[in-house]
């Protein structure tokens, strides 16, 4: 069998680059959407004999992996075992294939069991199916009974060659102190999830990675110190961004005004992680009266403010500052951030303005951290740039396993871009936790990605 990249791909390439830089406006496609799981095979402990699976419940279709293994009290699968995956909008990037596989230790045996969920609440289904159960990881003497050295290895297979991902990580709903997970990958990337307060991680953290020269990437997942077992719920899979021209972090949070809730005394600023220096805007936390317009002229992520660009809202927020322990590492970004509860505001109005007119830009909206499934925002912006929000489509962005979602599009000649972040109040509250905004590297650039996208997560096979 031979790897190829579509025809359609290559045709495409060539048309932009012989062709002028469009005007372009186009939300990404989300890539695979995987729910690890039980099988639901026994009942043991308040194991739930029916699936949980994962969906989502904001009108948006498309495939999700739900995989599974056999479940606690009961027995155990040995490893080595794979699952497909699919990729979450088969209309664009249908015919691809990829693999996921828990590997076999390279002495010994070692088992893979799954928690399938309880019985209680009953009938646990759409967004929080996909917390409320995982797949486990134990330390050797564990009272399952299961055969561990307390991490598995595993890959990821029929990637494209030695190209940049975006996963996200999942842990579970739990609160437990002596739960959590690290994730150490080939290329030397790092990343962890715990799903209890107070600790220097979320319950959903992301990481880039790249792929080898065989389209694999190659991981640990591994016991964070002092656990005694780790939950690894879900994961997405997405194509990495390319490297900006200039690129503008910001990062939302309260202020440490008020301290309800065990909130923290003081504001939890994201300084800096591979995506460069970030800037901070910190609200009134909750319950206080809330910040009026709040408004941030950024510098770059190298720290230049030469070339600034605005982020102004319109309104009346309140941020949620994050607890103590909570301010370093990547909890600092997404567990700190504004919040829009049910009982108003529900829509942050928003505008970036100072950016080039007719550049090529992403735009990455960031939500907050919870292990509560049902925290989610709906993302719109003008990408026409005809300062009618109405005629555009809206995006979600959750707590958990869609965390980001990037929109590509060319800068209107006033060099702005206006649009809401909106909680439907189903839940709590959404939480806006930061974005990133970079100009890409050439025209015609972001047309090259959207083919690259449209071609596939993954390689073609021919037969």
């Amino acid at each position: 069998m031979r790897c190829l990249l579509p025809v359609s791909f290559l045709l495409i390439a060539m048309v932009a680059i012989t062709s002028p830089s469009p005007v372009l406006a186009e939300w990404i496609p989300s890539g695979v959407l995987v729910d690890l799981q039980g099988d639901n095979a026994h009942g043991g402990y308040g194991n739930q004999k029916g699936p949980i699976d994962y969906t989502f419940q904001n009108g948006e279709t498309g495939n999700y992996c739900n995989m599974k293994a056999e479940d606690a009290n009961g027995g155990s699968d040995p490893t080595p075992k794979s699952w497909s995956l699919v990729p979450n909008d088969p209309a664009t990037i249908a015919g691809t294939t990829a693999t996921l596989t828990i590997l076999a230790p390279t002495t010994g045996t070692e088992d893979l069991v799954g928690w399938a969920g309880t019985d209680t609440p009953p009938g646990i289904v759409g967004e929080r199916g996909l917390n409320t159960d995982y797949m486990l990881v134990l330390a050797s003497g564990n009272s399952y009974g299961v055969t561990t050295d307390g991490s598995y290895d595993f890959e990821i297979t029929g990637l494209l060659a030695s190209t940049r991902y975006r996963l996200g990580l999942v842990t579970s709903n739990l609160s437990s102190t002596t739960s959590g997970l690290d994730f150490s990958f080939a290329d030397g990337a790092t990343c962890g999830i715990r799903p209890a307060v107070g600790f220097p991680v979320g319950s959903t953290n992301y990481v880039t990675v790249q792929s080898d020269a065989t389209g694999k990437i190659a991981g640990t997942a591994s016991l964070s110190a002092g656990c005694t077992q780790g939950e690894w719920a879900g994961m997405s899979l997405d194509l990495a961004l390319p490297d900006p021209v200039r690129q503008w972090n910001l990062d939302f949070g309260g202020d440490g005004t008020y301290t309800n809730y065990g909130q923290d005394d003081h504001p939890h600023p994201h300084q800096s992680d591979e995506f460069g220096q970030w800037n901070a805007l910190s609200v009134m936390s909750t319950t206080g009266a809330g910040t009026v317009d709040p408004t941030i002229v950024m510098a770059d992520s190298t720290g230049d403010s030469t070339n600034p660009v605005t982020f102004t809202a319109t309104g009346t927020y309140k941020g949620w500052t994050g607890i103590p322990g909570e301010d370093t590492g990547d909890s600092s970004l997404r567990k700190d951030d504004i919040i829009l509860p049910k009982n108003g505001p529900r829509t942050l109005y928003f505008e970036l303005s100072g950016l080039q007119s007719g550049g090529d830009y992403y735009l990455t909206l960031i939500s907050g951290s919870a292990t509560d499934t049902r925290r989610h925002l709906d993302i719109t912006v003008d990408l026409d740039g005809d300062g009618d929000l109405g005629d555009e489509t809206s995006r979600r962005i959750t707590s958990t396993l869609v965390g980001e979602r990037t929109v590509f599009f060319t800068a209107n000649a006033e060099g702005r871009l206006v649009g809401t972040a909106y909680f439907d109040g189903s839940a709590g509250e959404g939480d806006l936790a930061g974005l990133r905004l970079a100009l890409v590297p050439e025209p015609g650039s972001l047309v090259l990605l959207l083919t690259l996208f449209a071609g596939g997560l993954f390689i073609r096979r021919r037969r």
